[in-house]
């Protein structure tokens, strides 16, 4: 059982690796710590699916899911900092969460109609937080 305990815990650090992998490699250290917040604070909220894997593949939440056919990480050096990333925020190490509980974010060009009902917690790096 503890085995498969091990497999599951690594299948969400997989899930939220690929999240900071495909929504932020290009970001700061804490703009990737930001992107994993967002989805362990949804993991924690009643609104959103109850795992990580459930919130990252929740449909139209994160564009990558949507539009990325094939979602094995080709650069190695993101890969390894977004699994160190995702492994440090499941497991309360690394930085607190740099976005005071944000559940959403956008990209600075984007201007998602959502936007507007929300409060904005942090601009980081080429993302807008809310909550």
């Amino acid at each position: 059982e503890a085995e498969n305990d091990f497999a599951l815990i690594e299948k969400m650090q997989e899930c939220m690796a690929l999240n900071i992998y495909h929504e932020g490699r290009g970001e700061s250290l804490e703009g990737q710590y930001a992107i994993a917040y967002v989805t362990a604070n949804r993991v924690k909220s009643r609104r959103y699916p109850d795992t990580v894997c459930k919130v990252v593949y929740d449909p139209w939440q994160f564009s990558w899911t949507e539009v990325i056919s094939n979602s094995t990480p080709y650069d190695s050096v993101s890969w390894f900092k977004a699994l160190e990333t995702a492994n440090n925020v499941m497991h309360g190490r690394g930085v607190p969460d740099p976005t005071d509980g944000a559940l959403f974010y956008h990209a600075r060009d984007i201007r998602p109609y959502w936007a507007k009902y929300q409060t904005v917690t942090v601009h980081i790096g080429n993302h807008i937080f809310y909550k």
